[in-house]
C-alpha cells in the first residue's frame, strides 16, 4: 500500500510503502549490510548532491527494511540519507519501507540492482560486491555476473582482483580501470 502522507508510528511495525515525511533519525546509517560501495560518505564528497537536493528536493525516495530493533536499515539511499541528515539538517525525507517478507539476499539483490550498474562504481566496489555474491552467497561467477549485470568476462577480472589484495589496493590507490586493473592482477599472478 501506499502511505504517502500518513503519519510513521514511533514504535511497531510500519506497514511496507512510501511516506512522504519519514523521521530519518529512525534510519541506521551505521548499518552497511546492503551497501555496495565501499568509500566514505563525507560532506565533502556529498557537495553535488547536496546542492540538486535543495534545488531540486528529494525525488527518489530512500529504500529501508525495519529491523527487529524496530530501527531501519538502508538498501538505497545511504549517500541521499547522509546529505539529508547530516549535511542539510532535515528531520524528515521520503522513505520506501519494504515488507518484511523480503530477504536478506534478496534486499541485498535490489541495492546491486540499483546501484550496481552505476558508472561511478570503482572497480574495488565491484569486487566487494562480487565478493559478497561468491563467498557469502556462494553464487558461481556466472550467476554473480547475471546479477550484476556485468559480462562473465569482467566477473572473471573482478574474481581475480577479489583473490590478489595487493593488486586490488593497487587499483584502488591509482584509481585504474577494470581493464588495467585485471592487467595488473595477471602480471602479478604470472609473478608468484
Amino acid at each position: 500500500g501506499d502511505a504517502g502522507t500518513a503519519e510513521v508510528p514511533a514504535e511497531g511495525v510500519l506497514q511496507p510503502g512510501t511516506y512522504d515525511s519519514f523521521p530519518l533519525e529512525r534510519v541506521d546509517l551505521s548499518d552497511e549490510t546492503y551497501a555496495t560501495r565501499e568509500d566514505k560518505i563525507t560532506e565533502e564528497n556529498t557537495q553535488d548532491l547536496a546542492q540538486v537536493l535543495q534545488e531540486a528536493g528529494q525525488i527518489n525516495p530512500i529504500e529501508v527494511l525495519q529491523r527487529p530493533d524496530g530501527r531501519f536499515v538502508i538498501v538505497d539511499g545511504f549517500r541521499r540519507t547522509f546529505t539529508l541528515r547530516e549535511v542539510l539538517g532535515r528531520k524528515k525525507g521520503k522513505v520506501t519501507v519494504l515488507p518484511q517478507s523480503l530477504t536478506a539476499e534478496e534486499a541485498f539483490d535490489r541495492a546491486v540492482a540499483e546501484n550496481g550498474g552505476r558508472l561511478d562504481n570503482s572497480v574495488a566496489d565491484r569486487v566487494r560486491i562480487l565478493g559478497k555474491y561468491v563467498n557469502e552467497r556462494e553464487l558461481s561467477l556466472r550467476k554473480a555476473a547475471v546479477k550484476m549485470g556485468i559480462s562473465p568476462s569482467q566477473a572473471s577480472i573482478l574474481n581475480r582482483l577479489l583473490t590478489q589484495p595487493v593488486a586490488l589496493a593497487a587499483a584502488r590507490k591509482h584509481g585504474l580501470g577494470l581493464d588495467k586493473a585485471g592487467r595488473l592482477a595477471a602480471a602479478m599472478e604470472q609473478e608468484q
